[in-house]
């Protein structure tokens, strides 16, 4: 007996889209068929006729609220929100702040999802404090514990500040950053843009 078919619909694949029925099994599509799936052998039969059946959307870029960004829509309205568009994985980021590792963000990411979510969710972690030996050192055991990947700003974004944290990596570090994530086969994140440009572009348009 499997948990779910979905019958009827036109499925859009990688390959393009095709009349198919879905079975899913223990949360998992477990086949797609071109065949008359037995609805008996289903425990929920869903009737897709007519529709177009997607797989769940992945939103990469989100931020959201939490208690350093009251401003901002919290998991549970975002995710909820993904999910009448058909998004079912939503990836936010955990920011490192001056003083703590890149594991405090991410404990910090999670007291914002846990128990929150009607998604999917995953972090981006942000190396900022100048990106610091001991965040770069981390990189490849979060690898290993799971996360996909790491952002990084070539930029401190905004004119200096006693408010502003230190997002800015200088190209000192960079070589070694992408190092550690080539090793582990992570993912890269830049927000790239000239620091020095940027500033003396504030200045001069002050």
């Amino acid at each position: 007996m499997h948990d779910l078919l979905i019958r009827g619909g036109t499925v859009v694949t990688a390959s393009g889209p095709r009349k198919l029925g879905i079975l899913v099994d223990d949360g998992r599509i477990t086949s797609l068929s071109t065949d008359e799936i037995d609805s008996d052998k289903s425990e929920k039969v869903i009737d897709a006729e007519g529709m177009i059946v997607v797989p769940g959307g992945i939103e990469p870029h989100a931020h959201i609220g939490g208690p350093r960004q009251p401003e901002r829509s919290g998991a549970e309205a975002v995710s909820k929100a993904a999910l009448l568009g058909g998004t079912t994985t939503v990836l936010d980021f955990a920011t490192q702040i001056p003083g703590y590792d890149l594991y405090h963000a991410l404990e910090e990411a999670e007291e914002r999802w846990s128990g929150n979510a009607y998604t999917d969710y995953a972090y981006h972690p942000i190396l900022t404090n100048g990106a610091d030996e001991d965040s770069i050192s981390q990189i490849k055991q979060l690898t290993r514990e799971g996360i996909a990947s790491f952002k990084i700003f070539t930029t401190s974004i905004r004119p200096p500040s006693p408010q502003m944290q230190n997002n800015h990596t200088d190209f000192g570090r960079l070589g070694t950053i992408m190092e550690q994530v080539s090793d582990s086969g992570s993912i890269l994140l830049v927000h790239s843009e000239d620091d020095e440009m940027v500033h003396y572009n504030y200045d001069r348009l002050k």
